[in-house]
């Protein structure tokens, strides 16, 4: 027993506990009168204070009558449990806090017909000595994967460490919520996030730094962490989540820790952390043909590696892999023995001038990828995305590529022509109908954290020439030539100091996405563009984007002015 153990007693004119027995009888015939259980203990008969580490502590009282003790929470145990009239010690075993937190805790005492409790207050544990909550999942080795985890699991560690049950932590992390979020480094730096698809998120590179989304996927992008809670449509608290994604291209079975954190957005002495185990475990994608779908793609050479969208009915291949959407399917391609080929393009596959899968290089003769989208635009809009290797023309093949779910496979194939130019492709599916020009301006402070600005559009207008809202339209922009050109950032575009489409990097000036209506203070739904620049960007362009709906477009010129 250790000598320092916290010690306090009961006096017998202050814990004496019973004067009447838990029962009474009288004769065989009367019945047995039981004095029911209080609700709640109302009678504190002693306190007891201890250190987060100290595991010991006594009490002595004096009970006149046989008595029953119990511990009313997991981290007290005490010996012995019950005993009879005349003067007792108990002893208290209790588990270290690993919270930082003070916590409560009781232990009850019966003694006939009354009843009273000890409390036990534990200091909590120095923020040096609090452990993170371990949680771990398996991602499957496809891009953009995702698996997701409830925060129920931490539950305790939450409530110990920043005082907040569940529901509340899940306010917290909303997009209007007091909680903020941060990534630790590998030296243990608090890095902000934000740089995903929610306020509390990140996208993470090969050595866990945080990132913005590159479209070149792994090794600037490998993971990406998104934190969801709130309060849904109909009040109700939403379970708080977190949702774990693959960036394209990160080798199977790569295992990484994911450290982050949450903490007061107004006080930083509080925080819990997390460490999440993370491994992208390889999928056998093998499966039995169930349709063969044969299609002709005509695409005009050129250096930019600029695509041509080969339409295809969705619906027709949702319906014969048996899925409630394509949205739901995998992309796949085969070797000569029916195993699965990983990615050499993003969700998708550079092919050799033979046909077969190859990848980016000298004999490459194009690329052909699925962007997807949300799964209304996937069933309306649907597209190989097919781009010719520069200097590849007058050339063709016939390749493979197709959709696998729940073991079918839906194999398209596809002939690629390359020809001097003229496109034309899957009954010249590039041949959009500018229906509507509008013009827009904004100006944008300059900053070197991306923080954009929003920018109001008339909806109503869109949806009056296009016959449906924004929110059901692809983003597009377009070339001088009416081809589509494929988005270079989240749902939007990278323009240039010119006014032209780019990607992230140095020339860039400003981004500008779209990210479906959102909901002012008055609960009315407003649509807006969000324009962001580039770090140390200044400058003015017009630049060009739009909505397409059933190959029509309602584009905008934008007059954007960093300063």
């Amino acid at each position: 027993m250790k000598t320092s153990m916290k010690y306090t007693k009961w006096l017998l004119a202050t814990a004496v506990l019973c004067t009447a027995p838990v029962f009474t009888s009288c004769d065989n015939d009367d019945d047995v009168v039981i004095t029911p259980l209080p609700e709640k203990f109302s009678t504190v008969l002693s306190s007891l204070s201890v250190d987060w580490n100290e595991t010991e502590g006594v009490v002595d009282f004096e009970a006149p009558g046989k008595w029953k003790a119990e511990s009313a929470c997991e981290w007290i145990e005490v010996d012995p449990t019950s005993g009879t009239g005349g003067e007792h010690r108990l002893w208290l075993s209790v588990t270290p806090n690993p919270y930082m937190l003070p916590r409560t805790g009781e232990i009850h005492i019966t003694c006939g017909d009354e009843y009273g409790k000890i409390v036990v207050t534990q200091a909590g544990a120095p923020a040096e000595n609090v452990a993170p909550a371990s949680m771990s999942l398996e991602v499957l080795s496809l891009d953009y994967a995702t698996e997701e985890l409830s925060f129920a699991s931490a539950a305790s560690d939450i409530l110990g460490n920043l005082g907040l049950t569940l529901e509340e932590f899940s306010k917290g992390v909303s997009d209007t919520g007091d909680l903020e979020f941060f990534m630790i480094d590998k030296n243990g730096q608090w890095v902000s996030g934000g740089t995903a698809g929610t306020r509390c998120s990140a996208w993470l590179d090969k050595d866990l730094n945080v990132t913005w989304w590159d479209g070149n996927g792994y090794p600037s992008n490998a993971a990406f962490i998104e934190v969801y809670g709130g309060v849904d449509d109909n009040g109700n608290v939403e379970d708080p989540t977190l949702v774990v994604g693959r960036a394209p291209g990160v080798p199977d079975n790569q295992e990484y820790d994911l450290k982050f954190g949450f903490t007061f957005a107004n006080d930083h002495s509080k925080y819990t952390l997390f460490n999440v185990h993370v491994i992208f475990v390889p999928m056998d994608l093998k499966g039995t043909i169930v349709k063969t779908i044969d299609m002709t793609v005509n695409v005009e050479a050129n250096d930019g590696y600029t695509p041509t969208p080969a339409l295809f009915d969705a619906a027709d291949v949702a319906a014969a892999l048996g899925a409630s959407s394509i949205t739901l399917a995998k992309v796949v391609s085969y070797d000569a023995n029916g195993d699965f080929l990983d990615y050499t393009a993003n969700n998708g596959y550079w092919f050799a001038q033979n046909g077969e899968v190859g990848s980016w290089g000298e004999g490459a003769l194009c690329f052909i990828e699925y962007w997807g989208g949300d799964e209304e635009d996937a069933e309306t809009n649907s597209a190989w995305q097919v781009g010719p290797f520069p200097g590849v023309n007058n050339m063709s093949a016939t390749t493979k590529i197709g959709f696998w779910y729940n073991n079918n496979v839906v194999m398209f194939n596809l002939n690629v022509v390359i020809g001097e130019g003229g496109g034309g492709g899957n009954d010249d599916p590039q041949a959009v109908d500018v229906v509507s020009f509008l013009e827009l301006s904004v100006n944008v402070p300059a900053n070197d954290g991306y923080v954009p600005v929003t920018l109001p559009f008339d909806a109503s207008a869109v949806e009056a020439a296009l016959g449906v809202p924004a929110s059901e339209c692809s983003v597009v922009s377009l070339n001088e030539d009416g081809s589509i050109i494929s988005t270079t950032a989240n749902n939007g575009y990278w323009y240039s100091m010119e006014g032209e489409v780019c990607g992230w990097g140095e020339g860039a000036l400003c981004f500008i996405e779209y990210h479906g209506d959102e909901k002012d203070a008055s609960d009315e739904e407003k649509s807006s563009f969000n324009v962001g620049p580039f770090p140390e960007a200044t400058g003015s362009a017009v630049v060009q984007i739009g909505f397409m709906h059933d190959m029509k477009v309602v584009l905008y010129d934008v007059n954007v002015t960093v300063e």
